[in-house]
């Protein structure tokens, strides 16, 4: 019998799953249980809404059997947050010596996992299985005009950083125009945002996803890294601070967990995005936090998140 992998802290208005050999997990209370679980069952609604892309509702829950399951049940569709979270958690997971299985019983939404090739990484590795069995599909080629399959690049090589830049940049003067008098701007944040995984995730791969939809583009840049919270609890004085509020303190102005305060941090993208764009979604640790363009939006995640997620919509905002 295998040893217990994750602890299950159930509260009145969430659970959160830790590992069971992490030592910063949340202790019990009155109000709390902690369980011990080998296998794991997580199922993820997305949302249908244009501008809405983290999860709406996240269920953690012990499962029989020795396969960890992501259950997409309930999900019509996900967009590119959505296909860097699964790969996060699918990375997580495997990481900790499981096995995995992905259900996604909307044939929309299995036929967009393959698109996106969220199966390519895994390649080869048996641990990891699809329901439906989207392996089976071959390699996904879609107009290199209007998606940027899910791609992992090595934040060390600076071609690979700066391609994978301009091909998103490609992408977004392509399909929206509009911002063709922002490209240097535009440009510089996407390569930031990619070069950002280096020095602040300790990750030496990032993940880059992108889709469009009539004149707007969505796109995801994401790691398996060490989180916004520990990349910059040295540099500042955040215990006791929820994860959410974590994020939203990540995209003030000067904020960067550059050794002396270089570099220019989220908030450029924030800024950018709110000048010239509709919204910016991060992920990180237990908390989401969102900006558009006329209000924000920080709240737990349900889950703790691999990482880091960084997404942004380009498109023109809804008046």
């Amino acid at each position: 019998m295998r040893a217990p992998r994750f602890v299950l802290t159930s509260c009145p208005n969430t659970t959160v799953l830790t590992l069971s050999s992490s030592a910063d997990r949340q202790t019990g209370s009155k109000q709390c249980d902690l369980v011990l679980v080998t296998s794991v069952a997580i199922r993820i609604l997305f949302p249908d809404q244009a501008d809405h892309t983290c999860p709406l509702r996240i269920t953690v829950s012990p499962c029989d059997g020795d396969r960890d399951i992501l259950d997409l049940s309930g999900t019509r569709f996900a967009k590119p947050f959505g296909i860097t979270l699964l790969y996060g958690l699918i990375s997580f997971l495997r990481q900790q010596g499981g096995l995995v299985h992905l259900t996604a019983p909307s044939p929309l939404v299995a036929t967009y996992l393959w698109r996106m090739n969220l199966h390519l990484p895994f390649a080869g590795d048996d641990s990891l299985t699809f329901e439906p069995d989207i392996t089976r599909w071959g390699v996904s080629r879609p107009p290199p005009e209007t998606v940027f399959p899910l791609t992992c690049i090595r934040v060390e090589n600076d071609d690979e950083v700066v391609e994978a830049g301009g091909r998103l940049w490609d992408i977004i003067s392509a399909r929206a125009p509009q911002f063709v008098p922002a490209a240097d701007q535009i440009r510089t944040a996407l390569v930031e945002l990619i070069s950002n995984v280096e020095r602040h995730s300790r990750a030496g791969m990032a993940t880059v996803v992108a889709q469009t939809h009539k004149d707007a583009v969505r796109l995801a840049v994401g790691d398996v890294g060490i989180g916004v919270r520990r990349s910059l609890q040295g540099a500042y004085p955040l215990a006791g601070r929820p994860d959410q509020d974590v994020l939203k303190f990540a995209t003030q102005p000067g904020v960067t967990a550059t050794p002396g305060g270089g570099g220019t941090g989220l908030w450029t993208i924030v800024d950018a995005i709110q000048e010239y764009g509709r919204a910016v979604h991060l992920g990180s640790g237990q908390g989401v936090y969102s900006v558009f363009r006329r209000y924000e939006q920080a709240r737990p995640s349900g889950i703790l998140i691999p990482g880091t997620i960084v997404e942004v919509a380009f498109g023109r905002p809804k008046t």
